[in-house]
Parts: C-alpha cells; sequence; structure tokens
C-alpha cells in the first residue's frame, strides 16, 4: 500500500482484493490477470517482500511483470530510494517465476474440462491454436474447417510447453 501510494494510484490492496473476490463470486472462471511493477522509487526489500506475499494469496491468473524505469514526465525519478538495476532484474525473475506459477495452478483448474475455444491460426508445430474465452492458450491437431470459428474441446492435458491440448471429437464438426 505504501508503494502504490507514493505512485499515486487510486487504490489498494483491498480494493484489490475486494474487486478479485467480487469477480470470481460473479464469473468463476474468470482469466484475471494484473500488471506488476517492481522497482518504483522507495520500493525497500520488505516492500518487495509484502508484495510478493500479496500476489501469492492473490485469486489471479496473469501477472505482467515490469521493472520501473524513470520517465521525465512522471515525476518519480526525483523520488529517493532509488532500487539499483539489478536489484530490479532480481525482483522481476522472483515475479515472474511466480507469475509462472499462479498461471499454472489457473490452467490445471480446466484440465478434463469442456471449453469453447476460437481457434486463430496454424502454429509453427502443425497444430492449431487458439483462446478460450478467458484467455487461456490452446493447441489441437489441424482441422483447416476450424480455424476462425468457435468450437467445444475437451482440454485434456497441460503441455510441458504450458499450453493446454485438446481433443475435438470430429462428429461434432
Amino acid at each position: 500500500d505504501h508503494v502504490l501510494a507514493k505512485m499515486k494510484r487510486k487504490y489498494d490492496r483491498s480494493l484489490f482484493t475486494d474487486r478479485v473476490a467480487k469477480i470470481r463470486e460473479e464469473i468463476p472462471s474468470a482469466g484475471i490477470g494484473a500488471d506488476v511493477i517492481t522497482g518504483f522509487p522507495g520500493e525497500t526489500e520488505q516492500y518487495f517482500e509484502e508484495t510478493v506475499d500479496f500476489l501469492e494469496g492473490s485469486d489471479i491468473a496473469f501477472m505482467h511483470v515490469f521493472s520501473y524505469s524513470d520517465r521525465s514526465s512522471a515525476g518519480a525519478e526525483r523520488l529517493p530510494g532509488k532500487v539499483p538495476p539489478g536489484e530490479k532484474d532480481r525482483r522481476s525473475r522472483i515475479l515472474r517465476r511466480l507469475a509462472d506459477e499462479k498461471l499454472k495452478v489457473f490452467q490445471e483448474k480446466f484440465v478434463g474440462q469442456r471449453e469453447r475455444v476460437l481457434f486463430e491460426a496454424i502454429n509453427k508445430k502443425g497444430r492449431m491454436c487458439g483462446f478460450t474465452g478467458n484467455y487461456l492458450r490452446v493447441e489441437a491437431p489441424v482441422d483447416k474447417r476450424l480455424i476462425n470459428r468457435i468450437v467445444d474441446v475437451e482440454l485434456t492435458d497441460l503441455g510441458e510447453d504450458g499450453i493446454l491440448k485438446g481433443f475435438i471429437r470430429d462428429s461434432e464438426y
């Protein structure tokens, strides 16, 4: 909350938590994401650890992690407590690992489920790829008739590449 206030954000952890809970109540399968910045001036190790603890406990699926960089128009470049570049990199790596873990937990909830998928293209591995309504990436065997169509897909497993694998019954299409 201290860093959010310094960033002049109009929300705090409590409001964020309440909003996520409300979304989960209304749309349990929502793919909720958050932008996460690290290395803002004044972000001590303790504040960073509080951020990590908070994010670990939050019910979000996606995190876009990036490091703070000075911009003369933002005004924050004059704030004390600059975080050294190497430390910002270390913190970003920690947050990106957490982001990967949270996404995997979210994806695993859908293995064995049927989801609607919009297949958009054929990837370099020769499989159709697309996204569910909550923005989970899915691959399935190619059926060119299904490109740019929304189809029901059984999500069979989560590949080592971090992409959900799907199965489509031929008789349905």
